[in-house]
């Protein structure tokens, strides 16, 4: 029998009307795992930007490709995390918002998932100065923590979310309130000495949206936060000085991942010594990225990093520092800090 190539041309149309579905949400699918994975993996690097992009991008491939409103949910609560890690409070808020009622679908309005999502909100409201809005999504949340007995799961993590509602209820003028809420978790601490909080979450940038990110922005933040107790230890990682590396090392480079010699120090007088160095450094705005040396992950109570400072001594050149990703030049006082405090080890990885 003889087939014309019109007839193939068709039937090759037909199969691919009826297969290209299938196939196409297969690939899509598999575009949103990797964008997924690749948002995770610049999330625990605190590689905000770039986690925005990638869980935007999983978000949109879950729902080309049908993938169904749990992994839509996946997608868009993170990346609602990264835009408020940004400053894009606005976006963050419709994001988080979006995902609750995406939630509603397969868990209903009040499922498992949905107390994490309104301390979310309770948490974006706080650090955008919206008070009132805070308190009242961390009162809609507690009563299904307790529901979920989130209490007895992770006393230490339910302790954090008691000490940042009653800041909340100090800005509202609910003193009496406030202090009930942090000699409950005062009490928790006490009972459940030393324990680590199991669950994990970041506090969002009190810069409100619209304005711009500048050094002494990042730095006066990193200063309010060691004042108020927030960082309980600092990591840092730290290349040995006369180390040739051939190219500028970024921040992001000489992250604890990079194989460098990591070193951990959660003694007070350090974080004391920290503070007073930050107190006394001077910053002016600058493009360079600078080529690192130390890398200092600054990580609270709940082992999650508060906030990051890179510094590039002057004694390879520059004298540049970067607080949470914004360079800046600066004066000795950082140098010194780290100098005293992680001086370089002999035993230091080489490469």
């Amino acid at each position: 029998m003889t087939i014309r190539a019109g007839t193939v041309t068709i039937i090759g149309l037909i199969l691919s009307l009826c297969f290209s579905g299938c196939v196409l949400d297969r690939i899509n699918g598999g575009h949103y795992e990797t964008h997924y994975s690749m948002g995770c993996k610049a999330w625990d690097s605190s590689d905000f930007p770039s986690a925005e992009k990638q869980f935007r991008a999983a978000y949109w491939y879950a729902q080309v490709s049908h993938a169904g409103p749990q992994a839509e949910a996946a997608a868009l609560y993170n990346y609602a995390l990264a835009a408020g890690q940004l400053g894009q409070f606005p976006k963050a808020e419709d994001g988080l918002k979006r995902t609750m009622a995406l939630d509603e679908k397969t868990e209903g309005k009040e499922g498992p998932l949905a107390a994490k999502r309104l301390l979310e909100l309770a948490r974006l409201y706080q650090a955008w100065e919206k008070y009132d809005l805070s308190r009242e999504y961390y009162q809609k949340a507690f009563p299904l923590l307790d529901r979920y007995g989130a209490e007895a799961k992770d006393p230490p993590g339910a302790a954090l979310v008691l000490k940042d509602y009653a800041n909340v209820l100090e800005k509202t003028g609910l003193s009496a309130e406030a202090e009930a809420a942090r000699s409950r978790a005062a009490a928790l601490e006490k009972e459940h000495p030393g324990e680590q909080p199991k669950t994990r979450f970041r506090h969002y940038p009190a810069i409100p949206f619209g304005s711009t990110r500048t050094e002494s922005d990042r730095l006066g933040r990193i200063i309010e936060d060691l004042r108020a107790g927030r960082v309980s230890c600092v990591v840092v990682t730290s290349i040995p000085a006369r180390t040739e590396t051939f190219v500028a090392v970024t921040c992001d480079a000489l992250a604890p991942s990079s194989g460098w010699e990591v070193r951990t120090n959660c003694e007070t007088t350090v974080r004391e010594d920290l503070l007073q160095a930050l107190e006394g450094t001077r910053t002016a705005p600058t493009k360079a990225q600078g080529d690192m040396r130390w890398h200092a992950d600054l990580v609270g109570a709940n082992g999650e990093p508060v906030h990051t400072i890179c510094m590039a001594p002057y004694s390879i050149g520059s004298d540049i520092a970067a607080f949470d990703g914004v360079p800046a030049k600066v004066n000795s006082a950082l140098r010194k800090w780290f100098q005293k405090s992680f001086p370089d080890e002999p035993k230091s990885r080489q490469r």
